[in-house]
């Protein structure tokens, strides 16, 4: 919580003006709320996955074709990780996931 500048009103502080000055036009003419970029968010229950993944090379729907896969890198060590696959299509331009812990997606 924090100080509200103008009335001295406590209000979280990502938000402004406070909710006791929200609505005097003199404060909300210039007020532009903070956008964030949302963080990609995936959830996945055991019911999703398949057989184990065998071999180096997903088949994909979009083009039909074969397409190495590869592993996401640990943003920490920055080495290959073992949990999520996903390949690239040519076809349409996108990355896919393909597996999770070695377990193929539905």
């Amino acid at each position: 919580m924090s100080k509200c500048e103008e009335c001295t009103e406590e209000y979280m502080p990502r938000i402004y003006p406070c909710n006791n000055c929200i609505n005097d036009p003199l404060l909300t003419d210039h007020f532009e709320p903070v956008i964030e970029q949302s963080i990609p968010f995936l959830a996945v229950g055991n019911g999703e996955l398949t057989e184990p993944v065998i071999g180096d090379y997903a088949d994909c729907p979009h083009c039909n074709k074969k397409h190495k896969l590869n592993y996401a890198k640990d943003v920490a060590t920055g080495k290959e990780s073992k949990l999520l696959q996903f390949y690239n299509c040519d076809k349409t331009g996108k990355t896919y996931l393909y597996s999770l812990e070695g377990k193929k997606l539905k």
